[in-house]
């Protein structure tokens, strides 16, 4: 890509916040959304535009390995935070077709979008109660 063009990368809330069993790889969703922001400074001068979606726990075929890695209560607490469910992978696809547009997100750049239903601001405004699931395993 030399000039115009939008790179998108999917992250997780584990970037941001503790969640149990996710480890190393919530350091490296950490770095890919600082890596999202440098590169956006650095690409957004040539039209490139660079951004992350950071999606809720979505009901695919893997959803029975992401329970068995991190624990049918860390599962639960996020479908039942936010609008109460999983997402669909329907639901992911609009916001990032959005972010890739080059005319209605002309101007969107270095954002980590949060399509999760609500749970990152229930989360961060003390509205999901902990002591419901047994995080620990």
């Amino acid at each position: 890509m030399k000039t115009g063009g939008s790179l998108l990368s999917l992250s997780f809330y584990g970037a941001e916040k503790v969640m149990p069993n996710y480890n190393v790889m919530g350091v490296a969703k950490a770095a890919l959304e600082a890596s999202v922001r440098y590169l956006a400074a650095e690409l957004g001068p040539v039209g490139i535009r660079v951004n992350a979606i950071c999606p809720g726990v979505t009901d695919t075929k893997i959803m029975v390995d992401f329970r068995q890695a991190m624990g049918d209560a860390a599962i639960d607490m996020t479908a039942d935070a936010g609008i109460g469910r999983l997402a669909s992978p329907t639901e992911m696809a609009p916001a990032m077709l959005f972010l890739g547009h080059h005319q209605a997100a002309s101007y969107v750049n270095g954002v980590n979008l949060d399509i999760d239903g609500g749970f990152m601001a229930a989360l961060t405004t003390g509205q999901v109660d902990f002591s419901r699931y047994d995080l620990a395993g």
